[in-house]
């Protein structure tokens, strides 16, 4: 018998709650819609909280509740079997659920802390009279967004000019960050009213991170000097209290483009800080490298498919998908969950085609499961757009890409894609525009952005242009860095060098002659396309 290394030492509150209020608030979470109709769930909460009560926390162990309530045997080894890890992370996403939805306004709160099973007891309405005291600046913090996501707030900009009229445009920009950064959708944001009830308080990074619930915050000055207006935006990380991110913006100003420059502004460091390839999140995929799969939550899953995306290859392939595969069995009913299961799939069929390859068919089920799932979630109707354009559903692509669009046109990652994917099906100047724009916002990009404008200048045979585009590509793992080299190079006249990438090009997928052209049509859409890179290819060595 061996139990995994969690914490089993005992959290107390502050203030012991009596027994009956604990049991009372117990039944009425087994009672509620997120626990009823769930006995192994609810036996696993009733049987924490019971020891708990009994002052038998230090039994709490992931052998004691597989054995006494999963019922699992006596050899149970909860080090190599993650069923009870899995179990506990479901039941904290379904007690946080139950808070945020029908039990928002109990009294007493029951927790499970990540790295114990013991729970802990907490008197809501006594710790509220205590920070309204301390505090009055954090009463009605509320959040908006996915709960599942970071917490951000944005400060108040800070007028550091003399004039006491540049106090409205900061309390306008301060607004107009907090409505731009709301439309990224995973991350929680303080309401804005909530947040500028802290301007003027002289508080630690670490203070402001507690008191508003948050891991980062932006904060900045507004300071104007004759017709220039100059303003500083800073990211700060509440556990570090270190600054990760900052940008310093002059803009002319005029009476005429105050809100234009506040709208302006706004949009620039949403999209630098926010989003799928942005500050933040690339701030946590990093902090996740080297832990293990088995004992993530459902985020953490999402940061490994942020690593996947920087870096495509078979190995984040296989990471991704077994994190992801565990979180859709904690959480099947995430429409994010479904549409990154569909984006992975996808990219087997079209880049590996290695082990079991799921059905395009089925895939398109998954990735339209995720929009149904979650319809207001630009991410869900992203992937449903990329996985339209490799199973070439035209009409159906562009109708969902312009959902996708209507979402947030601001959001670097997802207007990126789209215009990639629009390029590539033949819309070259509309789609590498919007991959301009894009980039132009957030200059953190995957390298394979560049296959669009490499396969424009291949179509348009301009094919030295198309070669310098290839240099960008850098995903040398993947087969379209090699091959979109071999046949700018092929059909540029560049012969030699055109067969050393061919040679890549077999080395990472050594069928790809008796494949191509499946593989080839799944990025390229149009018959003539896919001819001039079968002559490049064929000049290269390659015959398909």
């Amino acid at each position: 018998m061996r139990d995994e290394p969690e914490n089993s030492t005992s959290v107390v509150a502050d203030q012991p709650l009596p027994e009956d209020a604990v049991r009372k608030q117990l039944a009425g979470i087994l009672a509620s819609p997120e626990f009823k109709g769930k006995p192994t769930l609810s036996g696993f909460l009733r049987f924490i909280v019971e020891r708990t009560l009994s002052g038998c926390s230090h039994q709490i162990k992931g052998f004691t509740i597989a054995t006494e309530v999963l019922k699992k045997k006596e050899t149970f080894d909860a080090v190599k079997d993650p069923t009870v890890r899995i179990l506990a992370g479901k039941l904290r996403a379904s007690l946080e659920r139950y808070y945020l939805t029908h039990g928002a306004q109990d009294p007493v709160h029951i927790a499970v802390p990540k790295g114990t099973y013991v729970p802990v007891f907490r008197d809501l309405s006594l710790e509220k009279s205590r920070e309204q005291a301390a505090f009055p600046f954090r009463h009605d913090t509320g959040l908006i967004s996915m709960p599942s996501g970071p917490g951000i707030a944005v400060l108040p900009m800070v007028n550091l000019s003399n004039d006491p009229e540049q106090e409205h445009f900061a309390d306008g920009l301060t607004e107009e960050l907090t409505a731009e950064i709301v439309r990224y959708q995973d991350l929680r944001v303080v309401a804005h009213h909530s947040a500028m009830k802290m301007k003027g308080l002289k508080i630690s990074a670490g203070e402001v991170g507690r008191e508003l619930n948050v891991r980062f915050f932006l904060e900045g000055s507004v300071r104007r000097g004759g017709d220039c207006i100059k303003i500083a935006v800073r990211l700060i990380d509440t556990v570090t209290q270190m600054q990760i991110w900052g940008e310093q913006y002059r803009r002319d100003l005029t009476v005429e483009n105050l809100i234009g420059i506040q709208e302006d502004i706004a949009a620039r460091v949403a999209g630098r800080i926010g989003g799928y390839l942005g500050v933040i999140l690339r701030k946590l995929a990093k902090e996740s490298r080297g832990r293990v799969p088995q004992t993530f939550e459902t985020y953490d899953a999402f940061l490994y498919m942020h690593r996947y995306t920087l870096s495509v290859s078979e190995e984040t392939f296989r990471v991704a998908l077994d994190a992801l595969e565990q979180a859709h069995g904690r959480d099947p009913e995430s429409g994010v969950v479904w549409a990154m299961l569909a984006n992975l799939h996808a990219d087997n069929n079209a880049l590996w085609s290695k082990g079991y390859c799921l059905p395009m068919e089925e895939v398109l089920r998954y990735a339209r499961k995720g929009v149904h799932l979650e319809p207001q979630n630009q991410y869900t109707h992203t992937i449903l757009a990329y996985v339209l354009l490799l199973v070439g559903e035209r009409d159906d692509f562009f109708r969902e890409a312009e959902a996708t669009l209507r979402l947030n046109p601001n959001s670097p990652t997802h207007v990126a894609v789209i215009g990639w994917a629009m390029a590539l099906y033949g819309q070259w100047d509309e789609g590498l525009h919007l991959l301009k724009e894009a980039i132009e916002l957030n200059p953190f990009y995957p390298g394979w952005f560049h296959m669009a404008p490499c396969l424009c200048h291949i179509y348009e045979e301009r094919y030295k242009e198309a070669y310098r585009e290839t240099l960008m590509f850098q995903s040398p793992q993947l087969l379209w860095d090699p091959l979109l080299r071999a046949v700018a190079l092929g059909q540029w006249g560049r012969l030699p060098e055109a067969r050393v990438a061919a040679a890549e090009l077999l080395q990472i997928k050594p069928d790809f002659q008796s494949d191509a052209r499946r593989l080839i049509a799944f990025y390229a859409k149009s018959d003539a396309l896919i001819n001039v890179i079968l002559d490049g290819l064929g000049k290269a060595g390659l015959k398909i």
